[in-house]
Formats: structure tokens, C-alpha cells, sequence
């Protein structure tokens, strides 16, 4: 029987040849009886089989398979693991790569040898999938539903490497972080494409337009054998990078050694093949995947290229997704910084505190991590966990911003124009007192018809002078006590009987020495609030969790509007704003709260308080835990570890 083969496709011219040989050799090394070209068709891909019927096509393992076209069918032989074969009657068409060789078979006389039909085809080879191209029908499947697992491995079954999809797909929605992200897809990428030795992924800068592509450096870079390497400039053909940043269209390069036209850079790195496919984001291109088998001398096909295109979606999405996490994160950083900024512009006094408390919250977190016994082995946090109490410690005095500043600033018992107004008003006494003098001793001489004598105007200025002296000293104890750390109640008491005491003003209306707002503020017994400024105060915690609990935290930060609002609450319910107790205060809170008061009585900048050393800190702290207010685990494990490894106070 005499074969005729008709050649046409890739790059080859329309050529055709004829065999009668039994058995005929189809693919790309010379040893073949009918050599192609085609970088897309194997070594020995497939062969045409003389049978008592004819002939048979036998694809023998090919990496791409074969497409048998018979009248008007389409058969796929594609199997890696055992060759294919179909009868193929008088006439066929071959498909291999981009390859198409049209069979036209001389057979004898019909009474020894009848025509094969498509219904005998499948019968002797059922199983090849059949696609009618002359008759269309709609079809619906229905599948009760399965777990995702399942489908898994049903279509990992039709081609394995959908395994390697499924399992990037999986792990990008688990990842956050762009570098974890990047291993992942290089991983995924080896797993799926055996031949490929080398990987990259090189990501445009945001903004730079496509046409500078190629003066871009690969981001990362990965060698299936080496692992690892850095590259001064990619090592694809920046042509070929180029066509596919400016068309956003993957591309399949396979080397064929007939032509010369090929880059130098490839010819260098010894790549048979690559694959190249565009980065596309939601509105901009972000970069190019590229893979290739250079050193192995492997090969890609038309259905890697699809494969690797879905893998560069995935990538695509998972590199956006990590830069919009880092965006946000960087946008919640920037507001958090501008938040305590403007808090410290509030009260220069405490700037600084919250990025203090911040840190040493953290490293005592921390601490506790490395605890293998006692009460706080079984305590761990997680860097979710960890990050959740930075913030925490930055935005703990956040409500402060709703205070008002008189009293956030008030650093003495009275503001100084107060002190100013007490001062102008010790001085209108004093003219009264005088003038009051003056007039009763002038009513008496014309009462008398008398002036007075000489030693009785010595006596009136002696008495003058001794009510002078009389307001000058209880003006200075007023002004001592302005600043006193302590209040004695028997000086509060002078206080309070010396601010009754009246006198009349220029205007002849009787007046108090002082008002009842500065009697409260002067007889403070210790601090520098009033009951009313105090609670003022304090409400800040409440401000704080209701301005945080406005913000969309993330799960792994919800707790932070908690973790706040409870960080002046005590072990023993004497804290506020909820007076909650022992278990029901947050680790993190514990911790909080510890910090925050280490770190305000060591404070060097309070102007109305005299800052502690950091012996005399722990003691007040000490005295605060054996009192049943603090976690005292908590408070040595800061004392013996964290603090002797801080720096600075």
C-alpha cells in the first residue's frame, strides 16, 4: 500500500512525500522517516503502522499529542504514559504542533478491504473524545455538589498539573505578604512545568509607562537547580519581553535550530524554550512571568502556554492584592502617626509617650513568648496578635483629641491666668483696705473737728503696712500651694476660710477674696484636677473606644477598641471607666496598662509631676501589684527582662 503524506504548516513550505514502507517514523529528529520542524512536535512523536486493514496512527508518548481529523471527527491522542493509536481508513488528517499533514492511503480494491467509518473508529477506540463539527446540539450536565477537594481531584485526574492551580489558587487566598506570595508561584510554576529550570517575575514600576519594560530587573528570580540568583539585567530577550508588556499577550518561544533569527541572549542562556505572560491587574499591566528550560533542553507546548497564562492570573491577582494590603497598611500607619502627632501637639507634655508605651508593650509581648514556665507558659501571642497591641499602645490615649486643653496642659493647681487674676485682685483688696482706712480715719477727724497729729498718722501708716503684710503673706501661701505636690488638709482648710473673707471692689460691690472654682482647684489634695476636671479627664477612655470602635478593623484587629478602653481599669475592679476585674481584662490590656504607667512616672517632661528613676517606678509599681491592682507576673517579667534590655530612661 502506497502512503502519500502532504505537508504544510510552521514554518516548512508545502511539501509532499510518499512511503510504502510497513511502518513510517513521524517527528523532529533526523532518524525519522518524515522529520518536522516544529519545535512543538517530539523527538519521535508519533508513527503510521501498516494493518491487515490498512493503515493505524500510533502517537507514541508525544509531550503535545496528536489531533486526528476523520471525516469531519476530531480524535486527541494524548497520553504520557502509553501510546495512542486509531485506524485511519484511506484518507486523515494529522495535527502536531503547527504542523498539519494530510494522509491520503492507496488501498485495494474494496471487496478486500471496506471503508472505515467514524461509528468503527470509536467502537475500536473508545477512548477518544468525539466532537461533531457538522451537527450542533445543547447538552446540559448536572452535578450534585461537591467539595471543593472532590472536584479537585476529578480534574487533577483529566491533567495532574491542575493540581499545581488548585493549590496556588488555595494558598494565594491564604497569603498576605508579597514575598510569601512570590515563593508560592514559583514553587507552583517548577511543580507544574518540569521542563522549566529557571523562573522570574519582573514587575514594572507603578506609573512607568510599558514601552521602558525593558530596563526593568527581574524582582525575583529563581533557578530550579540553584535556587536563588540575582541578575544585574534579565536573561530572556528584552524583545521578547517587550512584545509582551506593549501587547499584554502571553507568548511561546521554542527555539527551532534552522533559523537564525534568534536573540543572542537566548542563544547565550541555552534556552530551547520559554514562556512569557503578562502581569495585568485590575486597571494597569504590573509586570511579566517568564519561564524557561535553559541548560535541560526541554520544550513547551501550546498547552503550557495556556496553563502558564492562568498562572500568571493567579499571580497578577495575588501581586495586586498584596500591594493593596501593603497600601492599606502603610494608609492606616500614616493615620495612626498623624493621630498621635496631633495628639502630642495637644499636650507637648506627653509627646512621645504613646510611641513609647508601643514599644514597651511589644517587647514585654514578646517576652511572654519565651516563657517555658510558670503562670504564663500557656500565654502566647501570635505577630497578629503582636501587631494588634502596637496599635493598641499608639492610639491607647486617642480620645484624649476630645479633651480640652486647659485641662490636658494643666500642669499646677491653677492655670497662670488664674494666679495673674488672684494676683490683680490681692492688689485691688489692698487699695481697698487702704482706702478703707483712710476714710474711717478721715470721718473721725470731722467728727472730732481735728486733724490728726503727726503720731497719728504714724499709726495709720503703721497699720496700713501691717494689712499689706497681712495679704502679701496669704497671696504667697496661695501661690505656694498653686505648685505643692502635696496639699496638707489643715492648708486646704486656711484656704477655704480665706477665700470667704470679702472685700469691696473699685466699684464699691462686696466680693469674695476668691471664687468657689479657684477654692476647688487650690485645695486639690494631690494632682492638679478638680473632681469635675478629673472626670472630664478620664472620660477620654470612653472617647477612645467610641472613636475607635468606628473604624472597619480587620479580624486579627478587632480587639483594639477593647484592648483601650479598659487600660486604666485595675485587677480589683478600683479602675475605670467599667471598674471590670481580673479575668475579665485582656492580656494585652494587662500588659497595656503595666507599661503605661511605668512609662508616665518615668516620663522626664510632665510639668506637674517631678519624674521617678526607674528603681522608684518599679517600687510604686510593686506597691500597686502587691495591692492586688496589677498582674505582678506581668510586671517581673517587665522588671528582669525587658527593662535591662531597653535603652535610654
Amino acid at each position: 500500500m502506497a502512503v502519500q503524506l502532504r505537508v504544510s504548516g510552521g514554518k516548512e513550505a508545502l511539501r509532499t512525500v510518499s512511503f510504502s514502507a510497513p511502518v513510517i517514523t513521524i517527528g523532529r529528529s533526523h532518524k525519522n522517516d518524515l522529520v518536522l520542524h516544529d519545535g512543538l512536535v517530539s523527538q519521535y512523536h508519533g508513527e503510521l503502522v501498516q494493518s491487515h486493514e490498512g493503515y493505524i496512527y500510533r502517537d507514541l508518548k508525544s509531550r503535545h499529542g496528536t489531533v486526528v481529523v476523520l471525516d469531519q471527527h476530531r480524535y486527541k491522542l494524548h497520553d504520557r504514559d502509553r501510546p495512542q493509536e486509531i485506524g485511519i481508513g484511506s484518507s486523515a488528517q494529522l495535527r502536531l504542533g503547527e504542523m498539519v499533514i494530510q494522509v491520503e492511503i492507496d488501498l485495494p480494491p474494496p471487496s478486500r478491504q471496506r471503508e472505515r467509518s467514524a461509528a468503527d473508529v470509536q467502537g475500536t477506540y473508545p477512548a477518544l473524545s468525539t466532537l461533531d463539527l457538522t451537527e450542533q446540539t445543547d447538552h446540559i450536565l448536572a452535578r450534585a455538589y461537591d467539595s471543593l477537594e472532590a472536584v479537585t481531584r476529578r480534574l487533577s485526574s483529566q491533567d495532574p498539573r491542575m493540581a499545581s492551580i488548585f493549590k496556588l489558587s488555595r494558598n494565594l487566598n491564604a497569603a498576605t505578604d508579597l514575598q510569601q506570595m512570590l515563593e508560592l508561584i514559583v514553587e507552583s510554576t517548577f511543580e507544574a512545568f518540569p521542563a522549566a529550570n529557571f523562573f522570574a517575575i519582573t514587575l514594572l514600576s507603578q506609573g512607568k509607562d510599558p514601552a521602558e519594560f525593558h530596563r526593568a530587573i527581574p524582582f525575583i528570580s529563581r533557578s530550579r537547580q540553584a535556587g536563588k540568583i540575582d541578575l544585574v539585567s534579565p536573561l530572556l530577550s528584552t524583545s521578547l519581553l517587550d512584545q509582551v508588556a506593549n501587547t499584554r499577550e502571553s507568548v511561546l518561544f521554542v527555539r527551532d535550530f534552522s533559523d537564525r533569527d534568534i536573540s543572542q541572549s537566548i542563544i547565550n542562556a541555552r534556552i530551547t524554550a520559554c514562556l512569557a505572560a503578562p502581569l495585568v491587574g485590575q486597571h494597569a499591566l504590573i509586570g511579566v512571568m517568564q519561564a524557561d528550560t535553559r541548560g535541560l533542553g526541554g520544550l513547551f507546548g501550546s498547552d503550557d502556554l495556556d496553563l502558564f497564562t492562568v498562572m500568571a492570573s493567579y499571580a497578577a491577582f495575588g501581586i495586586e492584592r498584596a500591594r493593596l494590603n501593603r497600601n492599606i497598611l502603610e494608609m492606616f500607619e500614616g493615620i495612626t502617626r498623624a493621630s498621635t502627632k496631633a495628639i502630642d501637639a495637644r499636650d507637648p507634655a506627653t509627646a512621645g509617650h504613646s510611641d513609647r508605651v508601643a514599644r514597651l508593650s511589644v517587647a514585654l509581648a514578646m517576652a511572654v513568648n519565651e516563657v517555658q514556665v510558670g503562670p504564663l507558659k500557656d500565654l502566647h501571642f501570635t505577630d497578629q496578635d503582636l501587631l494588634e497591641l502596637r496599635y493598641a499602645g499608639l492610639l491607647h490615649d486617642f480620645g484624649k483629641i476630645g479633651v480640652r486643653e486647659a485641662i490636658l496642659t494643666k500642669g499646677q493647681r491653677l492655670h497662670d491666668s488664674q494666679k495673674e487674676a488672684i494676683v490683680e485682685r490681692f492688689r485691688s483688696i489692698a487699695l481697698s483696705r487702704t482706702s478703707e482706712v483712710y476714710r474711717r480715719e478721715l470721718a473721725s477727724a470731722i467728727e472730732r473737728g481735728v486733724a490728726p497729729d503727726p503720731e497719728r498718722l504714724a499709726q495709720i501708716e503703721e497699720e496700713i503696712g501691717q494689712i499689706r503684710q497681712h495679704l502679701a503673706e496669704t497671696l504667697q501661701l496661695l501661690l505656694s500651694s498653686v505648685s505643692a505636690e502635696r496639699l496638707p488638709p489643715q492648708v486646704a482648710q486656711r484656704i477655704r476660710e480665706i477665700g470667704r473673707q470679702r472685700y469691696l471692689d473699685l466699684s464699691g460691690e462686696e466680693r469674695p477674696f476668691l471664687t468657689e472654682p479657684e477654692i476647688a482647684s487650690l485645695c486639690i489634695a494631690e494632682g492638679t484636677l478638680t473632681t469635675g476636671e478629673w472626670e472630664e479627664m478620664m472620660s477620654h477612655v470612653v472617647s477612645s473606644r467610641e472613636y475607635l470602635e468606628q473604624i472597619p478593623w480587620s479580624p486579627e484587629l478587632k480587639q483594639i477598641p477593647a484592648i483601650v478602653a479598659s487600660h486604666h481599669e485595675k485587677l480589683d475592679g478600683s479602675g475605670y471607666p467599667d471598674r471590670i476585674t481580673g479575668s475579665d481584662i485582656l492580656p494585652q490590656t494587662r500588659i497595656l496598662t503595666i507599661c503605661d504607667m511605668f512609662d508616665a512616672l518615668t516620663a522626664i517632661d510632665r510639668p506637674y509631676r517631678k519624674a521617678l528613676d526607674r528603681d522608684s517606678a518599679i517600687q510604686v509599681l510593686r506597691e500597686d501589684a502587691s495591692r492586688g491592682l496589677l498582674d505582678s507576673d506581668l510586671l517581673e517579667l517587665l522588671i528582669e527582662q525587658v527593662l535591662p534590655a531597653t535603652t535610654g530612661r
